[in-house]
């Protein structure tokens, strides 16, 4: 593959994937490994199309990359590589998709890769029809047993007439064998603790049952398709592309080299899943404790909206938070509480300054839209964080208008 061809593959299928991430120019390459994508540190992954290649980019990005982030690229090129000898036609423009959704299924479910894709492309499909005029839901599951031969195909079910309601619940999961046969339905049921699983809390039974090689594939009916593995939400297809969802790395962006603790973090990160999922949009802002006096004289949010003021609003607030840290605080009513128009704001340790606050800005501020320019201004005291209504969530620890984000994500 040409150097321009490969730069503009990475820019316009790879890069996307991670938000936040950027194609660097094209350097030599210096050994001549197998790996077609390796991590060259935490911000870094160099990529090549072939061992013959003589040259490679680097994807870059301000927050860390796993090596389950290289691995992923590695699939993706070494997918396309499969399909090489049809380079340079229509054919291999569409094909990059497939690449990209194999090289998901491979990650999510290494022993039934093939039966995870084949399922995927079904939903794929669905998410674009409707069925007596409604959007599709579906919820899958795969299980680590086989069940042999005598057992019904389950993708060929579900392509009968009533295979779109078979596996329409969002409750019960339609479960099949590693081999693709339909073992039974099952209740998932959501799970009276969810504090510690990395999922949106309306999927978080599906992220509780997916665990110790099971895969939960879900069709939601705004179209989006989510992928389960491990314990949590490992990719989710959102805005026509796929998002790898990688907790551990965004938590420790989240906590800016210890300046704010792990469980109040976490915690912050659930909940902007939360918010993000739901569709809602939201901000939250996390003040320093070096920053605390500065914020209080600066005046950027209206005593009305302090959990601490006479309001009525205040009085609410007092009586629904009940002097809890966020991070103590049930998952639902931290998602009402991001949910109200304005921002969060929290101290160091987690209590709550304000709810639903509206941050005064300077006038004038060019930064595409409310939530971002608050965003950015609660970032200058520590970290402002906002989550768009589609979805995307955007966090900022610097001021100043042309300022990128310190991590995004969604």
């Amino acid at each position: 593959m040409k150097r321009a061809t490969f730069r503009d593959l990475l820019k316009e299928h790879i890069a996307p994937m991670f938000s936040g991430c950027k194609v660097q120019s094209a350097t030599d390459a210096i050994n001549r490994s197998s790996k077609r994508a390796s991590l060259t540190n935490a911000q870094h992954i160099k990529v090549r199309w072939d061992k013959e290649t003589k040259f490679q980019f680097n994807l870059r990005r301000s927050q860390e990359f796993s090596q389950q982030d290289a691995s992923f690229v590695n699939n993706v090129i070494g997918n396309l590589n499969s399909v090489s000898q049809v380079e340079g036609t229509p054919y291999f423009e569409e094909l990059i998709g497939a690449a990209i959704r194999r090289a998901v299924a491979s990650l999510a479910a290494p022993k039934s890769t093939n039966l995870a894709n084949n399922v995927l492309r079904d939903l794929e499909q669905w998410s674009e029809e409707t069925y007596e005029g409604r959007p599709i839901s579906a919820l899958v599951g795969i299980t680590t047993g086989l069940v042999g031969k005598k057992g019904v195909s389950l993708r060929m079910m579900l392509r009968q007439p009533f295979g779109k309601v078979a596996a329409s619940s969002m409750e019960v999961a339609a479960t099949m064998s590693a081999d693709g046969r339909f073992t039974g339905y099952e209740h998932l049921e959501q799970p009276k603790e969810i504090g510690d699983i990395m999922a949106p809390q309306r999927f978080a039974a599906f992220a509780r049952w997916a665990n110790k090689g099971k895969v939960a594939l879900a069709l939601s009916r705004n179209g989006e398709i989510l992928v389960f593995f491990q314990g949590g939400l490992g990719f989710a297809r959102r805005r026509g592309r796929w998002r790898h969802f990688n907790h551990g790395a965004l938590i420790k962006r989240l906590r800016q080299n210890k300046a704010f603790p792990t469980p109040l973090c976490a915690a912050v990160y659930q909940s902007c899943l939360d918010v993000s999922f739901a569709k809602v949009g939201g901000g939250i802002a996390l003040i320093h404790a070096d920053k605390t006096q500065e914020f209080d004289g600066a005046d950027r949010v209206s005593e009305n909206d302090r959990v601490s003021g006479n309001s009525k609003k205040a009085q609410f607030l007092r009586d629904a938070i009940n002097d809890r840290r966020f991070q103590d605080l049930p998952r639902p009513l931290r998602q009402t509480l991001l949910a109200m128009d304005g921002t969060t704001v929290l101290q160091r340790d987690g209590s709550v300054v304000a709810v639903g606050a509206i941050v005064r800005v300077e006038a004038g501020s060019k930064t595409g839209g409310g939530r971002k320019a608050a965003a950015m201004v609660m970032g200058e005291y520590g970290m402002g964080i906002k989550v768009s209504s589609d979805g995307e969530i955007a966090g900022f620890n610097q001021s100043g208008e042309d300022q990128e984000p310190l991590f995004t994500f969604g």
